[in-house]
């Protein structure tokens, strides 16, 4: 208990620092206050000082010149919007050879400064053309070639727009995260056991087979982490015989399996030569055809007895692992080669190893 008190306290400045922010004018600011925030569309217009518990001031952007809440900060500029020119806490979201501005106004607005001059807007689509925001981040990156590449792949949101003015600003040149999608094909390894008591005497091994699918790949918050999902199809045939004293046995498995994987994926942020690992879960629907062949022998007399074995599901559950590398041909194609090693269960339980090569379109 007594811990737990001596945490708590520690606990209550850090929490108390967290709601800090300041407020600065035009020849004088204040520190550690604490400013109210109001969410977006109201930080834009106003700042919402608590001076203390009964008193608050909100401040106007031509009263306050820039102010902080929660980490982010607001500065006051005029900027034209629907062809009127008004002034406003614009959200500041990347600083350096540019700084990146954000209002939530009537729209979504994007202005860039340089030098503390002037602003430019960004407009997602300027009016009676057909360039977009797009070709103007191309031309006043221009200075920086590595960027023109990702101007191809940024969308219009304050995460990607965030990214690429601080990749400008260091003038690096990575592989910039956008949606993709393919197709891919390959060879599929797969060893299966049943569970049924006529079928533990057989020795089952791995069975090969084409297989073929589609994929796509959704980034994660801009990072180098996404969501790789896909479905693939095989068809497998397995024949596994077994001879005893009296009888001679054959199992006989016919399956065509549709599997859609949903996976964690991982990739190293270097430009050409792309390495990633992923995870995640998968799911398998099976059309299969089993039947167990029981041959006797009675003097000159040979009995077959055919038994057709239920015991393979026709959904499975299980995982996936995986390893591989990603290498660039072009801005927006790349060549995919992916080893991954697949557990599903069930009364059938398998495991695969698949070698797969892919192309995003």
């Amino acid at each position: 208990m007594r811990t737990i008190i001596i945490f708590c306290i520690l606990l209550i400045p850090v929490l108390c620092f967290a709601q800090q922010g300041y407020v600065e004018f035009d020849t004088i600011s204040y520190s550690g206050v604490k400013i109210t925030d109001q969410g977006k569309r109201l930080n834009a217009l106003s700042c919402q000082w608590q001076k203390s518990k009964n008193e608050s001031v909100h401040l106007t952007p031509y009263e306050a010149s820039s102010y902080a809440t929660g980490g982010v900060v607001y500065v006051a500029k005029d900027v034209v919007i629907s062809g009127k020119e008004s002034r406003f806490f614009l959200e500041k979201l990347a600083s350096g050879n540019l700084t990146l501005f954000f209002i939530k106004n009537e729209g979504k607005h994007f202005f860039v400064e340089k030098d503390s001059s002037f602003l430019i807007e960004i407009p997602k689509n300027k009016d009676n053309e057909k360039s977009t925001y797009k070709t103007l981040l191309k031309e006043i990156t221009a200075d920086c070639p590595k960027v023109a590449d990702a101007t191809n792949f940024v969308a219009y949101n304050q995460k990607s727009m965030t990214r690429f003015f601080k990749w400008y600003d260091k003038c690096v040149q990575r592989p910039f995260p956008h949606f993709r999608y393919g197709i891919k094909a390959g060879y599929e390894w797969t060893k299966i056991n049943v569970s049924e008591e006529r079928l533990e005497q057989f020795n089952f091994k791995y069975g090969g087979s084409f297989t073929a699918g589609l994929f796509m790949d959704v980034p994660i918050f801009v990072s180098d982490f996404s969501l790789n999902m896909g479905i693939n199809y095989s068809r497998h045939g397995y024949s596994y015989n077994q001879l005893t004293f009296d009888k001679d046995n054959d199992f006989v498995v016919n399956l065509s399996s549709i599997k859609m994987p949903v996976l964690l994926r991982y990739s190293l942020p270097s430009n050409k030569y792309r390495f990633f690992m992923q995870s995640g879960g998968i799911i398998e629907y099976n059309f299969s055809n089993a039947h167990l062949y029981e041959s006797t022998i009675y003097g000159n007399v040979i009995t077959i007895e055919r038994t057709q074995i239920h015991e393979i599901d026709d959904i499975r559950f299980g995982f996936s692992l995986g390893v591989g590398y990603e290498h660039r041909i072009t801005t927006r194609n790349s060549l995919f080669l992916e080893l991954s090693f697949n557990q599903l269960y069930g009364n059938m339980r398998t495991r695969d190893i698949l070698l797969t090569i892919g192309i995003n379109l």
